[in-house]
């Protein structure tokens, strides 16, 4: 399934204008969604929430550092540095990119405050403490970096992504059938498998068999005992009997339902175990 995954891009603004725009040209380059704040930099506490709402939907948080500290919160540290600690709080998997010779960078894009320089400088301390950095000094570092860093998390660190949505529907309901082709094919096997074990009972009756029940009773006008002979099917006894089945019933009830249906005809043995029976 082809996935796009959203990136969030953090820096300082003004001073790496030409810098991000690399980056957001090569992860557009890539199965990514660039997401930054081009055309509102970042300069209020309440932009920083919204921003924090856009890093929970991203999939991964790209940090590039140069020679700039940044605006600070209200909170007395850089908008760059809140977003960073705000990612990592939720686990985003963070690719960052260091510039490698921070004294090197002109003037105009460096601090000249001694306070935010030292700031600078625990931040990028920060950043490198158990934390895979890569380094750049120029634009075409960059790039190379942002591509080989971003495949390396996308291969490493996978994460949800983003799917067209006409897509995902084809493809779940592809994924679906397959797993009932599966199951299919495991259920057809089990039954094979059972049919190869079931071996044929010996001697079984077939439905259409008659059985013959011998019974006596007595004539109420002579007393005496008479004797009869009733010839049914196997499948004939069986609908007789089905209803009485799904109670589970005793022995002796079965018993009485036979000598009420063959009227009052007691069979000769009895069903199931073939042991001879009488009644008047």
């Amino acid at each position: 399934m082809d996935k796009k995954y959203q990136v969030f891009v953090s820096s300082t603004y003004a001073d790496l204008r030409e810098e991000r725009r690399a980056v957001i040209e090569t992860l557009m380059q890539m199965p990514c969604i660039p997401v930054g704040m081009e055309i509102f930099p970042a300069s209020d506490q309440r932009q920083l929430d919204y921003i924090k709402r856009i890093i929970d939907n991203c999939d991964y948080y790209l940090l590039i550092i140069g020679g700039k500290y940044g605006s600070l919160t209200d909170d007395g540290i850089s908008f760059t540095e809140s977003e960073y600690n705000y990612a990592v709080e939720k686990k985003k998997t963070v690719v960052a990119l260091l510039h490698r010779s921070p004294g090197s960078i002109a003037f105009d894009k460096s601090e000249g405050d001694p306070v935010l320089r030292q700031r600078l400088d625990n931040f990028r301390e920060t950043i490198s403490k158990d934390r895979l950095v890569q380094h750049w000094e120029t634009v075409g570092d960059l790039r190379a970096n942002v591509a080989l860093s971003m495949t390396h998390a996308i291969s490493n660190f996978p994460s949800i992504g983003w799917v067209r949505a006409d897509r995902a529907a084809n493809e779940d309901v592809l994924s679906d059938i397959n797993e009932l082709r599966k199951e299919n094919e495991r259920l057809a096997a089990e039954l094979t498998a059972l049919s190869a074990l079931r071996q044929p009972i010996p001697d079984l009756a077939d439905m259409n068999e008659s059985f013959v029940f011998y019974g006596a009773y007595r004539d109420a006008s002579t007393t005496r005992m008479i004797t009869k002979k009733v010839e049914h099917t196997w499948k004939e006894i069986f609908a007789m009997l089905a209803p009485l089945l799904a109670s589970n019933p005793h022995e002796e009830k079965v018993s009485v339902t036979i000598r009420r249906c063959f009227s009052s005809v007691t069979a000769s043995r009895a069903i199931g175990n073939g042991a001879p029976s009488s009644s008047n």
